[in-house]
């Protein structure tokens, strides 16, 4: 055991990474530069204030255009042509791609963490924040410091870390 512990820490370059030795059985391996809570919370908050966005184009469905369409335009003569129902259907794809992905964090999140996102971003009646934290009896400051952890939480959780931002901007360690 203990051999292959020297084995691990001989592979990575202790001096690039943030490597702590005294952690569970005397090696904790840290594959993670630094997190930037502050920016990796900010893509969080961005991606869920757009849940309700990619919902609706999820669930939408296309109607083809039945009558003419007029235009003062000329029409443009490249070489590009557009199925507007190809490319309709790839956006509603990559919607409920989006979708499902942050369903599956938020169900990775326990109860309370789940709450707080529910009520802030996922929920049909958007709430203001002040309602959110005086319904569960937080002061304004708690609230915030709260929605921060759980952001930075659904950021680890969303496709396998996705939204983590590091501090030097490196991500894992390439073993």
């Amino acid at each position: 055991m203990e051999a292959t512990k020297k084995h691990l820490l001989s592979l990575v370059d202790t001096s690039q990474y943030n490597i702590n030795t005294k952690g569970l059985y005397g090696v904790n391996l840290s594959l993670f530069r630094e997190v930037d809570t502050e920016k990796t919370r900010q893509k969080a908050d961005d991606l869920l204030l757009r849940y309700r966005s990619c919902l609706r184009i999820a669930c939408a469905g296309y109607e083809p255009k039945v009558t003419a369409t007029y235009s003062i335009e000329p029409i443009t003569h490249s070489n590009v042509n557009h199925n507007r129902i190809d490319d309709n259907l790839i956006l509603q794809e990559e919607a409920r791609n989006v979708v499902d992905d942050i369903l599956k964090a938020y169900n990775s999140l326990n109860a309370d963490e789940r709450a707080l996102i529910y009520d802030k971003y996922l929920s049909k009646r958007r709430l203001v924040d002040y309602k959110i934290y005086i319904k569960y009896n937080w002061s304004e400051a708690t609230f915030y410091r709260e929605l921060k952890k759980v952001l930075v939480m659904f950021a680890e959780a969303y496709r396998g870390g996705k939204l983590l931002v590091f501090g030097n901007d490196r991500d894992l360690i390439d073993f």
